[in-house]
């Protein structure tokens, strides 16, 4: 087995993802997902707001 050693690391377990990492990695892994949380609601404004169409009945009674 391996012998203890100490270190100055610090590390996070983030809940949500369940990933266990050194801390300045997670706050790495937040700014991409910033990022990439911007960029996918910059794409979705481009599209305009489609509401679904309501369906009429070809035949009736």
């Amino acid at each position: 087995a391996p012998a203890e050693r100490l270190t100055n690391d610090v590390y996070h377990f983030d809940t949500k993802d369940h990933v266990f990492e050194k801390a300045d990695r997670f706050t790495e892994r937040q700014k991409e997902k910033e990022a990439q949380a911007a960029k996918t609601e910059k794409a979705g404004k481009e599209q305009p707001d489609q509401k679904p169409k309501t369906k009429k009945h070809d035949m009736e009674l």
